[in-house]
C-alpha cells in the first residue's frame, strides 16, 4: 500500500513538474478543453431540461391527449388541441381499453379574493412565466391520470359538487396567507366577479416541468349550474361552436395498443359529427412526451421546444469537445520531443510502458479538471449575462446528482480520449534514439498520418460552422429585413378579449383625444402573428370550399397598414359583415386570371353570401417559412377586442414613446379596474416570429466563433513549439 501511494505521489509531482516546465503550452490547452467542455455542459443542461417536461408522471407512456385532425378536400390539414365537448363520455361509454378519460376546459378568468378585512384583492390567472392560464374546469378523472400528492381533501368526492374547486398548495397559501389546511377548506374564491365556488380540497405542487401546469381545479358540473353554461354547454358534436371545444387527456389500460384504440375512435366519429363530405375530422391520440415538441398543435398555449434544433446543439457540442480535444492531442505530441530524453532514461531505468501510459494520464487528468473549473466558471456566467436566452428553469445546478453524473462522465471520457494517443506516442519511443544527442523522434512524430489527420479534421469542422454560419445568417437577414407589404412601424397592440360589455370602443375613443396618438382602431388581431381560418364557399361554374384566413377589421383597417389594393374599392361603414376584401391568393385560387374579375362575385359563409369588393396585394400573414394563403378582410364587430394605435413618433426613438404609453395606461386602468394592462409594439410581434431562428442563428454563430478560436489557439501552439525548436 505504501508502494503505491509512494508510486502515486511521484506520478503527481512528475506531472506537476512537466506541467511547470510548459507553462504556455498547457495554458493553451487549458483554455481550449475549458470552451469545449462549457459547450458540453451548458448544452446538456438545456437540453435535459426541455427532455425533462412531463417524464415524471407514473405509467407516462400510457397517457395520451386527445387532439384532433381536420383534412379538407383540396389537400389542406390542420390538428386542433381540443375536441367536441361530449366526446369524452362518448368514448368512455363506447370505446373498451381506455383505463380513464377527462375532459377540462382551460378558463381564464378574473380571480377574485375576499380578505379577512373584507378588501376584495385580484389575482391574474396566468401562469408565471408562461402564457397559459393555471385554472381549468375538470371533471374528477383528471386526478386520476395526472397523480397529486392530496394535503386536504379527498380525491374521490372534492370535484363531485358543482361550486368546488381544488386549489394547489402554493396558489391556496397565496390567497389565504396560511398552511393550515383546516382553515382553507370551505373558503370561497370568486371567478370573473359572480362565480362563487367553496375549497374543497389542497393538492402539492410539482416541483418538476410541465406543460400542465394548472394549479386551480373547478368541478366539471359548475358549468351547468352556472352562467359559464351559455359559453360551454354544448351538447353537439358541430364543429368550431365558437372555440368552445374541449380539452381531453386518456390513460390506456395496461395492454391496450394506440393504433386499436384510433381504429376505435374513428368509427365514433363517423356517426356522431356530421361534416361536409369533402371535410374529414378524425381524433388523434398524441402521446404525452410528445406534446412539448409537437408544433403542428400550434395554438395551445404551450411553449414547444424543436427537436432537430436540441440534437444539432448536442452534435456542436461533441464537435467542440473533439475540436478541443484534437488541439490537445496535436499539441502534446509536438511536445514530447521534449520529452524524449527522460522517457529513454526511465525505460532504461525499468519503467514499463504502462507505468508511461499511466504516468501520463495522470498529467492529463490535473489539465482536464483544471479545464473543467474554468469550464464551470464559464457555464455559470454564460447563464448569468444570457438569462433571457434561456428557459427560466435552465440553471446551473451542481447539488443535482445528474450533473454531477454528467461532469464525472464527461471528464473521465475527455481524460481517457485526450490522453491515451499521445502516451501511447510517448511510451513507443525507442531508449537508444531517445538518449541520443541529435534525437530523430521529431521527423517521426511529424510524419505521423494520424496527426495530420487531425490537423485537417479539426479545421474541416471549423470551416463547417463558418459556412453554416453565413448561410443562416442570411436567412435570417432576408426574413428580418424583407418588405411584409404593409406598414409597421410605431404600432403598438392593446388586447382584451374578456371585453363583454363594449368598454373597448369607449377606450378607443379616449385614446384618440391623447396629444401624439396618430390613428387608433379596432381590429381581431395585427395582420402578422395569429392565422384563424374558417371554410367559406365560392359557387361559380363549380362550388369551390376552402378554409380562408379571416382578419376582421372595419373600413379603417386596409389604410391604417397601408395596404394596396389591386382593384375595387376597400370596405365601407357598417353595424356589422356585409363585404370582403380579399387578397390577389384567393383571387387565383377562385379561377380568376386578373384580380378585377373578383370584383361583385359572392362568397358564402354559413350560407349567407357577401359580395367582394376589392382586391389587396398579397401580405404575409404568417412567417417567411409559410406560403401566402386565401385571405378575407371584413367588419365583425363582435370579434374585434383589439386596438392597434399608431404613435406620432415622427424619428422618436421607442423609449421617447413611454409617458404617452403610461397616460394609455392610466385611461385603461380607470375603464378596466383591476384588470392588468398589457401591450406589445407590432415589430415585436413580428420578431417573435423568428425567435426560433434567431436563436439559431446566436448558437450557430457562437458555436463558429468558438471553433475558430479553439482551432486558432491549437494552431498558435504548434507555432509557437516549432519556432521555440529552430531557434539556434
Amino acid at each position: 500500500m505504501n508502494h503505491i501511494n509512494l508510486m502515486l505521489k511521484n506520478y503527481f509531482k512528475t506531472a506537476w513538474r512537466n506541467i511547470r516546465k510548459q507553462k504556455i503550452h498547457i495554458l493553451i490547452n487549458v483554455f481550449g478543453l475549458a470552451i469545449g467542455l462549457c459547450a458540453c455542459i451548458t448544452i446538456y443542461l438545456f437540453s435535459r431540461y426541455e427532455f425533462s417536461f412531463d417524464s415524471f408522471h407514473p405509467d407516462g407512456d400510457r397517457i395520451y391527449r386527445i387532439a384532433g385532425k381536420v383534412e379538407e378536400s383540396n389537400g389542406q390539414s390542420f390538428y386542433v388541441e381540443d375536441i367536441p365537448p361530449q366526446a369524452p363520455s362518448t368514448l368512455r361509454k363506447e370505446i373498451p381499453g381506455f383505463e380513464r378519460i377527462a375532459g377540462f376546459y382551460r378558463y381564464r378568468p378574473k380571480i377574485t379574493i375576499e380578505k379577512q378585512n373584507h378588501e376584495r384583492v385580484n389575482y391574474d390567472c396566468f401562469v408565471e412565466g408562461a402564457n397559459t392560464s393555471g385554472v381549468i374546469i375538470a371533471d374528477s378523472n383528471y386526478f386520476s391520470i395526472f397523480q397529486y400528492e392530496w394535503l386536504a381533501g379527498d380525491i374521490a368526492t372534492s370535484l363531485n359538487e358543482p361550486f368546488n374547486v381544488v386549489l394547489s398548495e402554493n396558489t391556496a397559501r397565496k390567497y389565504f396567507g396560511t398552511s393550515d389546511w383546516k382553515d382553507v377548506i370551505g373558503k370561497e374564491v370568486t371567478y370573473d366577479d359572480s362565480l362563487k365556488v367553496r375549497v374543497s380540497g389542497i393538492v402539492k405542487d410539482w416541483n418538476k416541468n410541465t406543460d400542465f401546469p394548472y394549479r386551480e381545479f373547478i368541478s366539471f358540473s359548475t358549468i351547468r349550474s352556472s352562467f359559464l353554461k351559455e359559453e360551454m354547454d354544448k351538447n353537439d358534436w358541430l364543429p368550431g361552436n365558437d372555440n368552445r371545444w374541449i380539452w381531453s387527456v386518456a390513460k390506456l389500460a395496461p395492454g391496450v395498443s394506440n393504433d386499436h384504440i384510433r381504429s376505435l375512435m374513428h368509427g365514433v366519429i363517423q356517426k356522431n359529427m356530421k361534416l361536409d363530405l369533402d371535410t374529414k375530422f378524425s381524433l388523434q391520440l398524441q402521446p404525452l412526451a410528445d406534446i412539448h415538441f409537437n408544433n403542428d398543435y400550434d395554438h395551445d398555449d404551450i411553449r414547444k421546444a424543436h427537436k432537430p434544433t436540441l440534437f444539432g446543439l448536442i452534435t456542436i457540442a461533441i464537435f467542440l469537445l473533439i475540436i478541443a480535444v484534437i488541439n490537445f492531442i496535436n499539441l502534446t505530441v509536438a511536445l514530447s520531443i521534449e520529452r524524449e530524453k527522460e522517457i529513454g532514461i526511465r525505460k532504461v531505468m525499468g519503467s514499463s510502458n504502462k507505468s508511461i501510459i499511466f504516468q501520463f494520464l495522470v498529467q492529463t487528468f490535473l489539465v482536464v479538471q483544471a479545464a473543467v473549473v474554468i469550464a464551470l466558471v464559464i457555464s455559470w456566467l454564460v447563464f448569468s449575462v444570457f438569462k433571457g436566452f434561456f428557459p427560466p428553469g435552465v440553471t446551473l445546478d451542481l447539488f443535482n446528482p445528474n450533473t454531477l453524473l454528467f461532469i464525472l462522465l464527461v471528464t473521465t471520457f475527455t481524460v481517457l480520449i485526450s490522453g491515451l494517443y499521445p502516451a501511447n506516442v510517448l511510451s513507443s519511443f525507442v531508449p537508444v534514439i531517445s538518449l541520443k544527442s541529435n534525437p530523430t523522434s521529431q521527423k517521426k512524430i511529424s510524419k505521423r498520418s494520424f496527426q495530420k489527420g487531425l490537423i485537417v479534421f479539426q479545421f474541416t469542422l471549423s470551416l463547417i460552422f463558418i459556412i453554416s454560419s453565413i448561410i443562416i445568417m442570411d436567412q435570417i437577414r432576408f426574413m428580418g429585413y424583407s418588405d411584409f407589404k404593409f406598414r409597421t412601424d410605431a404600432v403598438i397592440i392593446i388586447n382584451n378579449w374578456d371585453d363583454q360589455h363594449g368598454k373597448i370602443r369607449v377606450l378607443k375613443q379616449q385614446i384618440e383625444q391623447l396629444s401624439g396618438v396618430e390613428k387608433v382602431i379596432l381590429q381581431s388581431k395585427p395582420p402578422t402573428g395569429v392565422t384563424e381560418e374558417e371554410p367559406l364557399k365560392y359557387k361559380g361554374k363549380e362550388e369551390i370550399k376552402m378554409l380562408v384566413s379571416i382578419q376582421e377589421g372595419d373600413e379603417n383597417f386596409i389604410p391604417f397598414y397601408a395596404m394596396k389594393l389591386l382593384a375595387g374599392r376597400n370596405l365601407r361603414h357598417s353595424d356589422s359583415l356585409s363585404e370582403f376584401v380579399i387578397n390577389e391568393t384567393f383571387a387565383k385560387k377562385l379561377g380568376f386570371q386578373a384580380p378585377g374579375e373578383a370584383i361583385g362575385k359572392l362568397l358564402y359563409k354559413e350560407n349567407k353570401a357577401f359580395p367582394i369588393v376589392g382586391v389587396v396585394k398579397d401580405f404575409h400573414e404568417g412567417s417567411f417559412h409559410e406560403a401566402i394563403g386565401p385571405l378575407v378582410i371584413g367588419h365583425m364587430p363582435e370579434r374585434e377586442k383589439s386596438l392597434a394605435i399608431r404613435l406620432a413618433m415622427h424619428g422618436k426613438s421607442v423609449p421617447s414613446s413611454e409617458p404617452l404609453i403610461r397616460k394609455i395606461e392610466n385611461i385603461w386602468s380607470g375603464i378596466y379596474p383591476g384588470v392588468t394592462f398589457n401591450y406589445k409594439f407590432f415589430d415585436d410581434i413580428i420578431s417573435q416570429m423568428y425567435e426560433k431562428e434567431q436563436k439559431t442563428s446566436k448558437l450557430i454563430l457562437t458555436a463558429m466563433l468558438i471553433s475558430i478560436v479553439i482551432s486558432s489557439l491549437g494552431l498558435l501552439g504548434l507555432v509557437m513549439f516549432t519556432t521555440q525548436i529552430k531557434r539556434k
